[in-house]
């Protein structure tokens, strides 16, 4: 549904943010690249998508330095910037859900 699309949107646009920034060159770090993804939960009425660098993935420790930069290296944000851009597209797709439960179709 809504949360699954809107997880896969933000997973892609955070990979399309990072892969010429952090996945080749001076700051190789392609694992982490390759590495972000989405988990999906429902419990009850209530879903949920968790995106971001698997825990699981090798060089994970090291994604909160391409995101928010050092001291000689400046930041590369990807989840904030896909998140934002992924929010009006996401509230429009849960209202039209929204209406159509309360027209019930």
């Amino acid at each position: 549904g809504v949360v699954a699309r809107g997880g896969f949107q933000i997973k892609q646009d955070w990979k399309r943010r990072w892969a010429p920034r952090i996945g080749g060159g001076r700051q190789d770090l392609p694992h982490v690249v390759r590495g972000i993804g989405y988990d999906l939960r429902e419990k009850g009425s209530t879903f949920t998508a968790h995106i971001g660098v698997a825990r699981n993935n090798p060089q994970a420790p090291l994604a909160h330095f391409a995101e928010y930069g050092l001291i000689n290296q400046a930041p590369h944000p990807g989840g904030w910037p896909a998140l934002h851009a992924e929010a009006p597209k996401f509230i429009k797709a849960a209202g039209d859900v929204a209406v159509e439960l309360l027209e019930g179709r």
